[in-house]
């Protein structure tokens, strides 16, 4: 059984449990997280939590279009990750929206490529490793784009998250 309900119909604990417990369950996918970051939010649920989908989502001209939020980088299907119950999953969505934007996980990659998802490449830093050797790694346009940035005295400087919002909304709010 797959339902789709709003954000403020979830069993909270349940959705927590799900997420925390399965490896594509990121922290993009926190209850909390959603509700912070997102204008509106749906869930797809399979059976009693055993899989969940985050539906982010927008209204325009009366038409309901799911949208990538900022500071999110991948949702989609957390739990089960059987193509045939993903297929399921995007039958419903395609029911629930008529257009938008989904950044599925990386778990969802073949189930997602066969509705039509494009793959897009996540590149991880090994931060354990030192900071000359991550540099040694740079591509040349990197190292070149580098030394320009340097050259315009740029500066990085600390910050609060409430000041880091704030700025990011005086730029793209």
């Amino acid at each position: 059984m797959i339902d789709i309900i709003s954000s403020a119909r979830i069993n909270e604990a349940k959705w927590d449990a799900c997420i925390k417990q399965n490896p594509n369950g990121l922290i993009y996918a926190q209850k909390n997280v959603l509700d912070y970051l997102c204008d509106n939010w749906h869930a797809l649920i399979v059976g009693d939590y055993e899989a969940v989908f985050p539906i982010p989502w927008r209204k325009k001209w009366g038409i309901r279009y799911a949208y990538a939020p900022a500071f999110i980088q991948q949702l989609g299907l957390i739990g089960i990750t059987d193509p045939a119950v993903f297929q399921e999953c995007f039958l419903q969505l395609q029911q629930f929206l008529r257009y938008g934007d989904i950044q599925f996980n990386f778990l969802n990659g073949g189930a997602a490529v066969s509705v039509g998802a494009v793959t897009k490449t996540n590149f991880i830093v090994d931060l354990t490793k030192s900071v000359s050797f991550i540099r040694e790694q740079y591509r040349n346009d990197l190292k070149e784009n580098i030394r320009k940035a340097a050259a315009q005295n740029l500066y990085y400087s600390e910050a609060t998250y409430s000041e880091a919002i704030h700025c990011f909304q005086q730029q793209y709010a």
